[in-house]
């Protein structure tokens, strides 16, 4: 809702060119029939200029605002057998002109590795019990229609969940995700854990999680997340029975999540602290592994 977004998306696309995938929120587009207003066909084109010749992006509806949810790729996204996109069912208050939903990509690094799924979201809106139990029901379908036949993928976005101030609720939505790892938390905290280890990560404290969205009249909170889920040694099954070689997976590079705080070139065009947005990005780096 910020000026000058012409000027700051030009940054971020400039930003964007060091990294080879990205899973955004808020690049919305308002419809009115055959109208459209936004940024999304911009950004298209601009991110083709960096080299990210592949993207999805979540539909547009006939009237409203869609969901705003992007992956590109500078590595070839493959076809689902089935939707992509799942359109939330339960929303509260002003999101009922948002198409709020989870948007899923499989990247294809190289022919000989296993894909990568990727999926990006951007939970209910505004404060409150009731809109934290929206939120965690949000959760509940995208893993229902997104996640659950996978074992290896990353799920992006902001989830309007504070790890810091609202414990309760992060650790019911760890749960309702199933046996992933929030990758940030894992840096802040010193309990990166190697491929096959499966220890908990549910005792340390919540408070140490980076602060993603620097608010200036309420607390700071920590709302952005990349959960990633690989898949234990027990999981995998061998495609060549006689060698029982297990296929590779895509696991964590130790060391490298990190909050993005991508500052913009004019500091007048700032939203927080500098940066192009009132959140802050949250990066990390996978790499295949022999299970």
């Amino acid at each position: 809702g910020a000026d000058n977004k012409g000027e700051r998306l030009e940054d971020f696309a400039k930003h964007a060119a060091g990294f080879d995938i990205l899973l955004l929120q808020e690049l919305f587009v308002f419809s009115f029939g055959f109208f459209g207003s936004g940024w999304k066909g911009w950004m298209i084109a601009r991110l083709k200029q960096e080299g990210f010749q592949y993207h999805v992006a979540s539909p547009e509806p006939v009237v409203g605002q869609c969901s705003g949810l992007m992956i590109f790729s500078k590595f070839p996204l493959e076809p689902f057998n089935h939707t992509d996109f799942i359109k939330f069912y339960n929303w509260r208050g002003r999101e009922a002109w948002t198409s709020k939903g989870a948007l899923r990509a499989k990247v294809k690094v190289d022919p000989s590795l296993p894909p990568f799924v990727c999926v990006v979201t951007h939970l209910q809106c505004d404060g409150g019990p009731e809109n934290t139990q929206t939120r965690i029901q949000q959760i509940s379908q995208m893993k229902t229609y997104l996640l659950q036949k996978h074992t290896n993928y990353v799920v992006c976005g902001d989830f309007n969940i504070c790890a810091i101030n609202e414990p309760d609720a992060y650790q019911e939505m760890k749960s309702m995700l199933g046996p992933v790892r929030d990758v940030l938390l894992e840096e802040a905290t010193n309990t990166v854990r190697p491929f096959g280890d499966d220890a908990s990560s549910s005792s340390v404290d919540l408070s140490l999680r980076p602060v993603t969205c620097p608010n200036t009249n309420k607390p700071l909170e920590s709302l952005d997340y990349a959960w990633l889920r690989v898949p234990a040694p027990s999981e995998l099954e061998s495609k060549d029975k006689k060698k029982r070689k297990l296929p590779a997976v895509w696991d964590y590079v130790a060391g490298s999540a990190q909050v993005e705080k991508l500052p913009v070139s004019n500091p007048s065009w700032g939203v927080r602290e500098g940066t192009l947005s009132d959140h802050f990005g949250v990066s990390f780096k996978i790499a295949a592994v022999s299970a």
